[in-house]
């Protein structure tokens, strides 16, 4: 995807506090309270920044999701460091189609609509592929007031978080998290970043 204009950053950096606001945003187990309206608007302002179309993630579509089930993703999981309870908040089971062939990897999905998609041997994407926002202070408060804390990809916010609940008090617990999904993203996702009081 071409970059816009810089001229624009200002509409794009309002899309986002836009959908920063919205109290829905507490990662995949929250997707189902989403107002059908809210997903439009929240997923087309998502998709219009930080689509990015390279790679295989053309070629992969979902096919099914489901809770995590399968012995082998639960063994990978644990070998990440994290514990099962804790990756089911947030990782689903999925079901998906490269190149005529089906298989099935951990889905993490993105404020777009798309997955990020994992497994012992695997490491692609859907699309559209996106940043994933996910809120964990419900109190409201002024955007600038919050906290938040920005990570490359999902095993690394789920170790981090995991952390936290244990009571390796390393960070302060942040507001939302930022999963960029994608290096290519940080350089996008910069005024987001910076809108915050403490990274």
């Amino acid at each position: 995807m071409e970059s816009r204009p810089v001229k624009n950053w200002k509409r794009y950096f309002f899309q986002w506090q836009y959908i920063l606001k919205k109290p829905h945003h507490k990662g995949l187990l929250s997707s189902s309270d989403w107002t059908r309206s809210e997903k439009q608007v929240n997923s087309a302002a998502v998709k219009e920044r930080f689509t990015d179309t390279s790679g295989d993630s053309k070629h992969i579509q979902i096919i099914a999701e489901r809770p995590i089930q399968k012995f082998y993703l639960k063994q990978y999981i644990q070998s990440r460091g994290v514990s099962i309870s804790f990756a089911e908040r947030y990782l689903r089971e999925s079901d998906y189609s490269l190149y005529g062939n089906t298989y099935t990897a951990l889905g993490f999905q993105n404020d777009a609509g798309g997955y990020e998609l994992r497994n012992k041997y695997f490491k692609g994407s859907s699309m559209p592929k996106a940043p994933t926002v996910i809120l964990l202070n419900e109190q409201w408060k002024p955007i600038p007031e919050q906290k938040l804390a920005v990570f490359e990809g999902f095993f690394s916010m789920l170790s981090f978080l995991e952390l936290l609940q244990k009571g390796k008090h390393f960070a302060e617990k942040p507001d939302r998290i930022l999963v960029l999904n994608s290096l290519s993203f940080l350089n996008k996702s910069q005024d987001l970043i910076l809108s915050f009081d403490q990274i």
